[in-house]
């Protein structure tokens, strides 16, 4: 077999194998070959991975002239060029400083008081017996299609949720990380499946971008998105105000969904954490309920960043190499290569994490773990901005769930980590059982 023959095949298996368990994956390669490991992938010449915290600390502290966003990315078919994921130099750079303001100070008891609108309602209208991925899918894109149009614009952009809905459901893995899948076969084929769904998504997108350039005197982020500026002072062209919208609404949602179903999911078989949950939740007044407040909850905040640990919705951190003289661990890494931070390795490390495969939150309680051992949100200059964004919806819900109902699984049913959409989600939809607690006096 040739060299790019075996190649090609390489990068398919490897494919294959992240698409199908990346912890296993993971697993295998650094068993094989150390903590520094070769990936290959469909579209990418030369990936080194790290699965330890020395290497995440060089990958992370670097600076944004060395390491940048990895393009061609397999989420670029989704979120687009323009999206901040995938921005680079000083147009990232830019764009963060000012979309920072939104999820800073006071900003956080505006969303726990959406989130907590959103969450009561939906919840008001479940019956004895939901389905737990679908439920939290549905809560967190209500969620943050009223935290970008407004909770006043709900009805009238609730287009968004069918749409939003439709274009993760068509952006499969194989189109994701084999860019040959890119193409229509006969008309036909899950490529043509996705363009439909993102043409229906675009043209919704499109017409409210051109009202938003019209007339723009809202207070929320889509309004705040319009005003933007670049490095340049210039306003975002109608394909960048795309771009971010959608990264917002699909990120911004999917994200949090997968991470409540997995906690709800631990909550929901392990009697005496929910009870403790519950115990910690019930003491606070809920009327008097502010972000502050949340956060002196901690065994509620161990159990969101548990979830996080063991199921991290992103799997795998990459970087592109854009200067010489970058090494990786001793690794001499020449530029114009990829390298990459493998989450789910770090966040089971037995030198760190004692029985790591087990959801055990206690581990959070009264102990701190580095930004280099600990990345559910990546880390260094394209650290996900909407961390606490993330989390504080989490512990909202989470709060307001079990404050109303002790939860638990009508099977007995065992959930496997695959690839949904753009993350790490659960592989099955599990039948959460909803039991009414009796009235706090």
């Amino acid at each position: 077999m040739t060299g790019n023959k075996a190649g090609n095949l390489r990068k398919i298996t490897h494919a294959l194998a992240v698409s199908m368990d990346f912890k296993k994956f993971v697993r295998k390669s650094v068993h094989k070959h150390g903590e520094q490991f070769p990936l290959s992938l469909p579209g990418m010449d030369s990936v080194l991975i790290t699965a330890s915290e020395k290497g995440a600390k060089e990958i992370f502290q670097a600076s944004p002239q060395t390491l940048t966003s990895t393009l061609p990315s397999p989420l670029e078919p989704l979120l687009g060029r323009g999206s901040l994921i995938l921005l680079q130099g000083v147009d990232h750079s830019h764009e963060k400083m000012q979309l920072r303001t939104l999820f800073r100070g006071r900003c956080q008891d505006f969303w726990q008081n959406l989130f907590e609108d959103v969450t009561e309602k939906e919840i008001s209208n479940w019956g004895q017996e939901i389905s737990l991925r679908s439920s939290m899918q549905d809560l967190a894109l209500k969620i943050i299609v009223k935290a970008v149009f407004g909770p006043e614009n709900f009805l009238e952009k609730s287009g968004y949720l069918e749409c939003v809905d439709n274009l993760l459901q068509a952006f499969t893995p194989p189109i994701m990380l084999f860019p040959f899948m890119r193409r229509s076969f006969a008309g036909l084929g899950p490529w043509k499946t996705f363009l439909n769904a993102r043409r229906a998504y675009d043209k919704l997108v499109y017409a409210d971008i051109e009202k938003k350039r019209r007339d723009n005197d809202g207070q929320d982020i889509f309004s705040f998105l319009a005003k933007m500026t670049n490095s340049e002072g210039k306003f975002p062209s109608p394909d960048r105000l795309r771009d971010e919208l959608t990264t917002l609404l699909v990120a911004g949602h999917e994200t949090t969904a997968n991470a409540l179903t997995w906690a709800l999911y631990y909550i929901a078989r392990d009697e005496s954490i929910q009870s403790r949950l519950y115990e910690e939740i019930s003491s606070t007044n809920h009327n008097q309920t502010s972000s502050c407040s949340l956060t002196k909850l901690p065994f509620l905040e161990a159990v969101c960043f548990e979830a996080l640990r063991l199921h991290p919705v992103v799997p795998i951190v990459l970087r592109s190499v854009i200067s010489s003289g970058f090494t990786l661990c001793g690794q001499i890494v020449p530029e114009g290569s990829v390298v990459g931070v493998a989450t789910t390795a770090l966040h089971s490390d037995p030198s760190v994490w004692y029985e790591p495969d087990f959801f055990v939150p206690e581990r959070f309680m009264g102990q701190s773990f580095s930004p280099f051992q600990f990345i559910p949100f990546g880390g260094g200059a394209k650290k996900c901005l909407g961390f606490s964004f993330a989390t504080l919806e989490m512990k909202v819900v989470i709060s307001s769930l079990i404050r109303r109902y002790k939860i638990s699984l009508k099977d007995n049913i065992k959930l496997k980590p695959v690839i949904r959409g753009i993350t790490m989600g659960a592989d099955k939809d599990p039948q959460l059982q909803l039991n009414l607690r009796a009235p706090l006096h």
